[in-house]
């Protein structure tokens, strides 16, 4: 039994080969917790990135991006872990809003800073 999530973000990355680096590093970091199927997309780009940790994604354009899917509970603090690290690449107007079954969680990146609400 999981739980569904709907996320929608938008990704202004200033350095995308960090960004994904770091979102990489942090998978990697999880293996004992979490299985990433990174053979489904392309690490070295945000969209891939994203793509890989919310699956159905959609690709608005401009690091626009949304997705609609069912994942085990315990994936809300895998993608929350994941993006408020890699939030470090992003630039002022960047957001990752999460919305599990219930509530909103957010991160996002103002005057410089990443701050979540979660």
């Amino acid at each position: 039994m999981g739980q569904c999530y709907s996320v929608d973000a938008k990704l202004i990355v200033k350095d995308e080969e960090s960004f994904c680096k770091c979102i990489q590093q942090t998978m990697k970091d999880m293996e004992e917790r979490a299985i990433f199927h990174l053979e489904d997309g392309n690490v070295n780009t945000a969209w891939g990135c994203f793509q890989i940790i919310c699956p159905n994604a959609h690709d608005f354009g401009d690091g626009e991006y949304c997705a609609d899917f069912d994942a085990s509970y315990g994936w809300e603090s895998v993608m929350l872990e994941i993006f408020e690290k890699a939030f470090d690449f992003v630039e002022d107007g960047s957001y990752f809003d999460l919305y599990p079954d219930s509530g909103k969680e957010r991160i996002y990146r103002e005057k410089g800073k990443t701050k979540t609400n979660y």
